[in-house]
């Protein structure tokens, strides 16, 4: 998921589909602990990017 979005420059409809992937994930492993805490991680991070204007290509 991280690599699907990291340096996309995102409208409200690219958050959307963002949001909707993150819950299906979360359903897909049973509200797991470990996968809140992932996923949670990532849209930190890639909301940190869109903010600070820092979006670019994953090494």
């Amino acid at each position: 998921m991280y690599r699907k979005y990291f340096g996309k420059d995102m409208g409200q409809k690219e958050w959307d589909v963002f949001v909707e992937t993150t819950d299906e994930l979360y359903q897909k492993y049973n509200k797991a602990e470990f996968a809140k805490d992932i996923l949670l991680a990532v849209e930190k991070e890639v909301e940190k990017m869109q903010k600070n204007g820092k979006l670019g290509t994953p090494s």
